[in-house]
């Protein structure tokens, strides 16, 4: 029985897409890579895929050049809207299920884009800054809490 649904924020609770397209490529001039453009084929990849097989970023930079994009998505992430469609299913599920949402983000931005209305729905915001991506967050969450759980992807 699914007790708790974790929702991933960008990209699925909020649309972000613009704002990593564009932090990514105002990093391309000092990484010597191509800006990219949108595609269905760029969409269809995780950061990892892109940063690792697209722009060939050294695994000896790798750690730098996310801080450097996280620090210009994080000055422009308040631009980010929460996708339309999620706002009734989130009512909807908060009536049967823990909600809860695993991000990078920190929990004020989360809240803030969320709005009162909509944050108060998640049981949870669970927030790390970590390097190492969303797996290591979702695997540290559940050493943590080991919920029976249904993760709601990406959509795309």
């Amino acid at each position: 029985m699914i007790k708790a649904i974790i929702f991933d924020f960008d990209g699925t609770l909020a649309d972000t897409y613009k704002i990593v397209l564009d932090a990514v490529n105002q990093l391309a001039p000092s990484y010597n890579y191509k800006p990219l453009k949108d595609s269905p084929y760029l969409r269809s990849k995780s950061m990892k895929e892109i940063v690792s097989k697209d722009l060939r970023i050294s695994v000896f930079l790798l750690g730098i050049y996310i801080r450097k994009l996280k620090a210009i998505i994080s000055r422009r992430i308040n631009e980010a809207k929460i996708f339309p469609e999620f706002k009734k299913i989130i009512k909807l599920l908060s009536k049967k299920y823990n909600l809860i949402i695993l991000t990078t983000n920190s929990e004020e931005t989360v809240r803030s884009l969320l709005g009162k209305e909509y944050a108060e729905l998640f049981d949870y915001i669970y927030s790390n800054s970590s390097v190492f991506g969303k797996s290591h967050l979702l695997l540290k969450y559940l050493a943590d809490f080991e919920p029976v759980l249904l993760i709601v992807q990406t959509p795309g």
